[in-house]
């Protein structure tokens, strides 16, 4: 009973963070798709992406459950990271300075993550921790960097922007199919971003079409908003039933559902703004939530193994958000030094 009570109380949690403040604008929403709303957006999902990397022992039905839509939180983020690439690029035009200020925002949390989890290790374990782990850098950003990757070289052969985000695609979706068929062939680990991946491919287009859509969505947004809900919903219980068929139902269908959702939340966004101070603060250490929130739970598991389900996740996200909020402050000092 407990365990459904912690969780139920996460649920309306997360569903406050998103309707606390929010406001709609009858005439259409002018900070459609902006920092504030990613942000916000952000601090939503980076919780729910948490939820579905519970240890199996610790898990529940309403953690399944909310967890089972994690997978759209990670293409958010992929989608957010070539939005905002694409408008930078579309400001400013700097590929020479492309890595020099983009590259340390990445490494230089991970690295701070890597340090602190060592120091815990060792306060727990007495292990000291070992160089290469200190500067590994996590898988999930080693394939958002392979994007950032596609990103730089298509702007540094394509000067129109047609043609640099023609290239951005067509090696994201390669990079996409190459890495699924390497799972399925057992030659990499199971856990890839395969499907969302995508979410790159829907940033770099909503910028380049931005404007278009942004009209579409607003002069059509009941019927659109109705419409993708629908697509979402039937896509999702097509999903549940066909996922276990190769290509067709753990990838083609798996895209298509993330698209629906995604369309979804855009639409509703093009005249509902929100945001307020938890989930924007919630988006402002999203990036290090999601870097530190696995050993979180292993640490959790090893020194309170009896614990029941849903206090061992409400703790541990506590303790997630907390050393999270440590990590972005030491980074954004570490930047700050190296004057990135």
């Amino acid at each position: 009973m407990l365990d459904y009570s912690v969780m139920i109380g996460l649920l309306l949690f997360l569903s406050a963070t998103l309707v606390f403040q929010c406001k709609y604008k009858a005439d259409g929403n002018t900070s459609f798709f902006d920092i504030r709303n990613t942000q916000a957006m952000r601090g939503f999902w980076c919780i729910i992406v948490v939820l579905v990397h519970v240890p199996y022992e610790y898990q529940n039905r309403i953690q399944d459950m909310i967890g089972s839509f994690a997978y759209i939180g990670v293409t958010f983020f992929f989608m957010t990271s070539a939005y905002g690439l694409s408008l930078s690029m579309k400001k400013k035009n700097n590929v020479q300075k492309f890595w020099r200020k983009r590259l340390p925002k990445l490494v230089f949390p991970n690295w701070v993550v890597n340090a602190i989890l060592g120091i815990i290790a060792f306060v727990i374990f007495s292990s000291v921790p070992h160089i290469q782990n200190l500067i590994t850098i996590n898988r999930w950003v080693r394939c958002l960097l392979a994007c950032y990757i596609f990103f730089w070289v298509s702007c540094f052969f394509f000067k129109t922007e047609k043609l640099r985000n023609i290239s951005i695609i067509f090696m994201v979706i390669l990079f996409s199919v190459v890495i699924y068929v390497m799972k399925m062939a057992g030659k990499i680990e199971s856990t890839t971003w395969t499907t969302e991946v995508y979410g790159f491919v829907w940033g770099i287009l909503l910028c380049q079409y931005f404007e278009d859509i942004k009209k579409i969505l607003q002069n059509h947004w009941l019927g659109l908003v109705s419409a993708s809900m629908m697509s979402s919903l039937i896509a999702g219980v097509l999903y549940l039933k066909f996922k276990p068929v190769v290509f067709w139902g753990d990838y083609l269908l798996k895209i298509v559902l993330g698209l629906f959702i995604i369309s979804f939340i855009l639409a509703l966004n093009s005249k509902i703004q929100i945001g307020n101070k938890v989930s924007m603060f919630l988006g402002e250490i999203s990036y290090e939530v999601y870097l530190i929130h696995d050993e979180i739970f292993y640490f959790v598991s090893i020194l309170y193994p009896q614990i029941s389900s849903g206090v061992f996740i409400l703790v541990s996200i506590i303790l997630t958000v907390l050393l999270s909020v440590i990590v972005h402050r030491l980074s954004k000092v570490l930047l700050s030094a190296c004057s990135f």
